[in-house]
């Protein structure tokens, strides 16, 4: 995140700070039911061994899901489309405080890993509207669709930046 360029640049990699809107109806987190524009939800399972090492715990099974919708950005230069289905989401995940059992099984059964969510460690990092984070990405510059296809010279033309992703540059997220 620290090599992107902090002005927008079309096809560059960029880094942008900003405050995070809502576009659209938002996500909800699996395990807090938070809602959200991106959300990092996590399972571990654990067995508790036996013999020798009797009563450590053994990891069995894990899950990560990471989910993202697209939302606005809005930066000191702008307004920015963050685009993308999926995101590189660096800030440290948390346990759901207190505990949803329900949605713990709900999600174990839909990742099936099948076992029990006393059998498990479940954390979550969820980025909400009116969040400040940095974004990481591709930056995009292109014809504003609303502009209507006004005619006016290149230079006047209104334009939208979209940040993006790409195999080489996912999309990174950290907090601010």
């Amino acid at each position: 995140m620290r090599a992107g360029q902090r002005k927008i640049v079309d096809h560059a990699l960029v880094t942008l700070t900003g405050t995070v809107r809502l576009l659209a109806e938002p996500l909800f987190a699996p395990l807090s039911g938070t809602p959200c524009v991106v959300h990092r939800s996590s399972a571990q399972l654990y067995r508790t061994t036996t013999g020798i090492r009797r009563g450590r715990r053994e990891l069995v099974a894990s899950h990560v899901e990471v989910e993202m919708i697209d939302f606005a950005l809005e930066t000191a230069e702008g307004v920015v489309l963050v685009v993308g289905t999926s995101a590189e989401v660096t800030i440290r995940p948390a346990r759901v405080v207190p505990r949803q059992i329900t949605r713990e099984a709900r999600f174990l059964a839909r990742t099936g890993l099948g076992g029990a969510p006393t059998d498990g460690a479940f954390d979550e990092v969820v980025i909400e509207a009116g969040a400040r984070i940095s974004v990481h990405g591709v930056a995009r510059i292109e014809a504003d669709p609303a502009a209507g296809g006004v005619d006016v010279g290149y230079r006047d033309a209104s334009t939208t930046v979209r940040l993006e992703g790409d195999a080489a540059h996912p999309l990174t997220m950290a907090g601010r």
